[in-house]
């Protein structure tokens, strides 16, 4: 596999695990979800944001696309901006690491209904979570568009890997709560802090990329 295709693997897969791993809206409705009705039934929260966000990809890419004509550097500009938003993930992470933050809402369970029910909940949290549009419009997308400019192959393999490390990561979590109807508190800090070293690794990367590229170096 050419250089550049591992590198965008690992960044999908990195990208995935955070993504799944950091507390957040969806993943608390889709653990609440498996510890009151199952993982099966979690499935329909599983797969929303594959459904939410394809417009939002097209949207950027499309809003990319148009502004490179005019503004030839606004890729490597969002590159920095994207850097800066995942370098403050990295901080929101290590400040829930310290908290002790739940990967559930204890407030707020998922209460019982249709699988319809909770397929349109899910979609309609997705919808009006900012977190989707933050991160397509200054990570995965510059990230993304970098790729489908080497081809359209390199695009499919930054979307798998990045949907198939947080889909998986996703599963693994629901399942498990399903089965063991609760949380370890270790696993949660491990995954939280894991996903806070990598946010940092990966905002630091991309604004000093996204620099050196706007100065010409």
């Amino acid at each position: 596999m050419e250089n550049f295709a591992i590198f965008l693997v690992g960044r999908g897969v990195s990208l995935g695990f955070a993504a799944a791993a950091l507390p957040g809206p969806l993943q608390a409705y889709l653990l609440n979800t498996a510890l009151t009705q199952g993982w099966r039934r979690a499935l329909f929260v599983l797969v929303s944001p594959l459904i939410v966000d394809i417009p939002i990809i097209l949207a950027v890419l499309l809003a990319l696309n148009t502004m490179e004509s005019v503004l030839p550097n606004i890729a490597d500009f969002m590159q920095v901006v994207g850097g800066v938003f995942v370098l403050y993930l990295a901080w929101g992470a290590l400040q829930d690491y310290r908290n002790n933050v739940s990967f559930t809402d204890p407030e707020a369970p998922a209460t019982q209904q249709t699988a319809l029910g909770t397929f349109t909940r899910a979609l309609i949290l997705n919808a009006v979570s900012p977190g989707p549009y933050l991160f397509w419009t200054t990570v995965n997308g510059p990230l993304l568009l970098q790729a489908l400019e080497r081809s359209a192959l390199h695009g499919v393999v930054f979307l798998l890997a990045f949907y198939g490390t947080f889909l998986s990561g996703f599963l693994v979590m629901a399942v498990a709560v399903s089965a063991l109807r609760t949380i370890d508190e270790r696993l949660t800090r491990g995954l939280i802090l894991t996903a806070a070293v990598l946010l940092g690794g990966i905002g630091v990367w991309l604004i000093v990329g996204g620099v050196l590229a706007l100065s010409g170096l």
